[in-house]
């Protein structure tokens, strides 16, 4: 008898759950009815149809708030382990550029992640990722600044030994005495500027 009755319950079961997705089949087609002959919905059906959930209305659709708890959380998990991640993969294909940035939006004044992290489009980066990756480059950067200075340095150095040179040898060709300094003339500091401008010309990406 326990048997029979049990088979009588689930065979009721069984007739409800028919009927359930029979109403839901029937109410799909008037809806999709009604865009066919019509196409448009109201945005007051929307909201009645699923007035039991909170509704984000974009440019281009409607949205379940909840995704922006689920970007939120994906967002604070990247801040905190120090890392990015890209919203766009986590968003529904559908939407457009405009809709996905207003979601971008609202997710980072939410999270309020101004001074934690940047956003680069639908990137969000945290600024420990950013000091990290600038981090590898700081022995690099030593060895260039030294490769720079000692560039510098010999430059400084050569110049001057040419300059040292090229008035010694005006000097000599006008007969000049170079440990009195005063004797040299205008003429041969004039002799002496063009070929300091064109070494100036060669070398003019060191700021010496």
């Amino acid at each position: 008898m326990a048997d029979w009755e049990e088979i009588r319950r689930l065979a009721a079961d069984f007739q409800r759950v028919q009927f359930t997705e029979s109403v839901q089949r029937a109410q799909n087609a008037w809806v999709d009815s009604f865009l066919t002959h019509n196409f448009f919905y109201l945005v007051n059906y929307i909201k009645k149809r699923f007035k039991d959930r909170k509704l984000l209305f974009l440019q281009s659709v409607c949205v379940d708030v909840c995704i922006l708890d689920q970007l939120e959380a994906s967002v604070e998990e990247a801040v905190n382990s120090e890392t990015w991640i890209d919203l766009q993969m986590l968003l529904p294909s559908c939407l457009s550029v405009d809709d996905s940035a207003t979601l971008i939006s609202h997710v980072i004044h939410s999270a309020r992640l101004q001074s934690s992290a940047r956003v680069i489009s639908s990137a969000v980066v945290s600024e420990k990722f950013i000091s990290s990756c600038l981090a590898l480059f700081d022995d690099i950067m030593q060895q260039k600044a030294q490769a720079v200075h000692l560039v510098k340095h010999i430059l400084k150095s050569l110049c001057s030994d040419l300059t040292n040179a090229m008035i010694n040898f005006l000097s000599d060709d006008h007969k000049i005495v170079m440990e009195n300094p005063s004797s040299i003339t205008a003429e041969v500091s004039n002799a002496c500027w063009p070929v300091w401008f064109k070494l100036k010309q060669n070398f003019r990406f060191y700021k010496l």
